[in-house]
């Protein structure tokens, strides 16, 4: 699902802002078709996370600002796929989809030490979302449980201003992704983790701004994500590359709205997972694609 992300930041008393908004679908979809004899059956993984987050920031001074939200959150899993069945050698198939709330916080600072330089520094809390449904087996629907681990993520940045139009800025973000290998899918008489081999992601990004005129701005980026899913973790249902992206974009604003545009492309990765290391299938996989973004605001 796609759902659109929006907000809105409303002033209080003197210092204060309250804010409250909703971002879409985090996650993916990989969809493999049956290719005999080497991909006996279908794969599909579907994988979403949307939140609501209300957010409180109180202006410590003229140069520091202070934030905090509390982020309720939705989850849905659903997986299509065949095992064999360690009774009869048969295939078994497996379907089932989780859905359930969550909650999850985050806490953060900007901080403008001179008129060239300002740093932001966030934390987001662990959190958890508990997901259930169930699944056919032996004839009967079984329970299917979930107790999502969402991982600390921390997030530090900083922009160089250079004169009144060019900003050149900088990040690193640390995902503690290794916990959800900790998360089992919780089934009837067994479990399996949510992500099996999971490690903790960083991420490095560069980017730069130009305001061209009062009206248009360009914008160019680049960052770097290492792989979350390790070796014995890769399968047809979940995997992903090192994450190397180029993107390039431009604002303009029209009295008091302002339009925002990025595109940009994911390079491509590549991963080879030998028999030994294979979760499910041994082989190559690859991922590569495009990104296009849009965003509207309005100042009122």
């Amino acid at each position: 699902a796609m759902v659109t992300s929006l907000g809105v930041s409303i002033p209080l008393r003197k210092r204060w802002r309250f804010a409250v908004g909703a971002y879409g679908s985090t996650g993916i979809t990989f969809d493999f078709e049956a290719e005999p004899p080497g991909v006996p059956t279908d794969f599909l993984s579907d994988v979403a996370v949307g939140g609501a987050p209300i957010a409180l920031a109180y202006e410590l001074s003229s140069r520091v600002w202070l934030g905090a939200e509390l982020v309720p959150l939705f989850g849905y899993l659903r997986n299509r796929y065949t095992l064999v069945d360690p009774t009869t050698g048969g295939a078994m198939p497996v379907e089932y989809t989780l859905r359930g709330p969550g909650i999850g916080a985050m806490i953060g600072a900007t901080w403008r030490p001179t008129d060239d330089w300002s740093a932001g520094l966030s934390l987001r809390t662990p959190g958890m979302i508990w997901l259930d449904g169930s699944t056919p087996i032996g004839g009967e629907r079984r329970d299917v449980d979930l107790e999502l681990k969402m991982p600390a993520v921390v997030w530090g940045g900083v922009t160089r201003h250079i004169g009144e139009r060019l900003d050149l800025s900088a990040s690193i973000r640390w995902t503690d992704a290794s916990v959800f290998g900790e998360s089992k899918i919780e089934f009837a008489s067994y479990s399996i983790p949510f992500v099996a081999d999971a490690k903790d992601e960083w991420r490095f990004a560069l980017g730069a701004e130009h305001e061209v005129t009062d009206r248009f701005t360009l914008r160019l980026g680049t960052s770097y994500a290492s792989r979350i899913v390790g070796n014995k973790g890769v399968s047809p249902l979940l995997f992903d590359t090192e994450d190397i992206r180029l993107s390039g974009g431009l604002g303009y604003r029209i009295g008091a709205w302002t339009i925002d545009f990025t595109g940009g492309y994911a390079l491509e990765g590549k991963r080879h997972v030998s028999p030994g290391n294979a979760l499910i299938l041994p082989g190559t996989y690859e991922a590569s694609g495009p990104i296009v973004m849009l965003g509207v605001t309005l100042a009122l």
